[in-house]
């Protein structure tokens, strides 16, 4: 589990979506914030072994996982 104080790799994997996905629309905004917490909270495999790495790596990793899951939620809607 993430300490609560750490937040930045949360906003680092938020604007890492933009790369690999224009979002150009308040919705397609929207939709990315909420997928993007959709699969940080469910920490679907390999998120859930990625957490398990010992810090910092699991608490990026994690994240990263939940990015491209984001991603391509993203690119299935467009």
């Amino acid at each position: 589990m993430d300490p609560a104080w750490v937040v930045a790799d949360e906003y680092w994997a938020l604007a890492a979506i933009a790369l690999f996905m224009p979002v150009r629309q308040l919705e397609t905004a929207g939709l990315a914030f909420f997928f993007f917490r959709f699969w940080d909270i469910c920490k679907i495999f390999p998120a859930d072994w990625a957490e398990k790495l010992p810090a910092p790596w699991g608490i990026l990793l994690d994240d990263v996982v939940a990015m491209l899951y984001t991603t391509l939620c993203l690119w299935l809607i467009a």
